[in-house]
Parts: C-alpha cells; sequence; structure tokens
C-alpha cells in the first residue's frame, strides 16, 4: 500500500467514525460496460488499477479489523472499557471425549443405534485431495453438480490454473446482447 492509499483510507476512518457504511455505501465500484468498449487480454486500464488499488485497501481494512478486535478484546479483558462493546464466552466446537463411551452412555439414556451413529462418505475436498495424491481423477458423474463454472479472484503468483479471459468475455457478451434482445423496457 503506497502512503497516498494509506492516507486515504486513514482519512476515510476518521472522517467517517460510526457512519463508516453509510458513506461507504455512496462509494460505486461498480463500472458500467459499454459495448463500445472492448479490453483487450492483458491491457491495464485506470479502471483495472483502481480495483488493484482497492483490493489492496479492502485486505489492508481486514487485517486492521481483525488486530483492532485483538486489541479491544486484550482492552477488555485487563477491564478496560470499550463503548459500545462488550465481551463475550467464545463458542468452542462441540466433540465428543470418546466414541465408546458416548455410544454407551447414550444407549443407557434410551437413545436408539440411528440416533447415536452416522455412516457418511468423506467430503468431496477430502476424497479429491486423495485422489489427486494417487494421480487419478474423480469422475463428473459422481458428482451432484459438475465443476464450477464460477471464478474468484486471487494474486498473480498463485498456482492455481489460469481461467481463460477471452472466453468469459465472450459468454458475457452473449449473455448481454440475450438480456437486451429481451428486456421489454428498454433498460
Amino acid at each position: 500500500m503506497t502512503g497516498a492509499e494509506f492516507a486515504f483510507a486513514r482519512q476515510l476512518f476518521v472522517r467517517s467514525g460510526p457512519g463508516l457504511c453509510s458513506d461507504l455505501s455512496a462509494i460505486s465500484i461498480a463500472e458500467p460496460v459499454k459495448k463500445e468498449e472492448t479490453i483487450k487480454p492483458g491491457q491495464v486500464t485506470p479502471y483495472g488499477e483502481y480495483l488493484a488499488r482497492a483490493k489492496v485497501l479492502a485486505d489492508t481494512a481486514e487485517l486492521f479489523k481483525k488486530s483492532l478486535d485483538a486489541a479491544a478484546c486484550l482492552y477488555l479483558t485487563v477491564g478496560g472499557t470499550v463503548p459500545g462493546w462488550r465481551l463475550k464466552p467464545k463458542i468452542k466446537q462441540r466433540q465428543w471425549v470418546d466414541n465408546d463411551m458416548v455410544a454407551q452412555s447414550s444407549t443407557e439414556l434410551g437413545l436408539r443405534e440411528h440416533e447415536i451413529w452416522q455412516r457418511k462418505l468423506q467430503t468431496f475436498a477430502a476424497t479429491d485431495a486423495a485422489a489427486k495424491r494417487l494421480g487419478v481423477k474423480i469422475p463428473d458423474n459422481l458428482r451432484l453438480a459438475p465443476p464450477s463454472s464460477e471464478t474468484t479472484i486471487a494474486p498473480t503468483d498463485d498456482p492455481a490454473p489460469v481461467v481463460e479471459t477471452t472466453t468469459l468475455l465472450e459468454q458475457f457478451q452473449a449473455s448481454v446482447a440475450r438480456a437486451s434482445s429481451s428486456n421489454r423496457y428498454g433498460l
């Protein structure tokens, strides 16, 4: 984050105070796509630069929030007061101490076998990871849905395969054309 970006973020927090959310709602981050504009793959535009800086700012704000939460928690723990905030018990993950002991006690309480035990497959992610270690692929017909066609952002050094944006752009343009032709209101 550059000094200017940090200064902007700091001023935004200082100016906005408690009304930060209402002030942020006025900032539009969605740039309308116009039919005349074509973006070549790999072309860096001012809007792309803006999104890169905004992403850094959002990630920094997320880290700031985590450290602020930790500081407030520590301050409250030692007896401090933070107006509008208090400590609450953390809900821990509930786990059984010992499966056999729990099964026996549950049976003695009157629970039936199917109310105590369940048989289920590993998650897809766990099985897929095991298959990858063996160098095999889980067949698509074993899934309720095919692999996701959705995308998400990742840093450029992420090892995941690169999504071909020309295909996505063509799909987007086709869906815009379909939506435009079916729009009764001329919007």
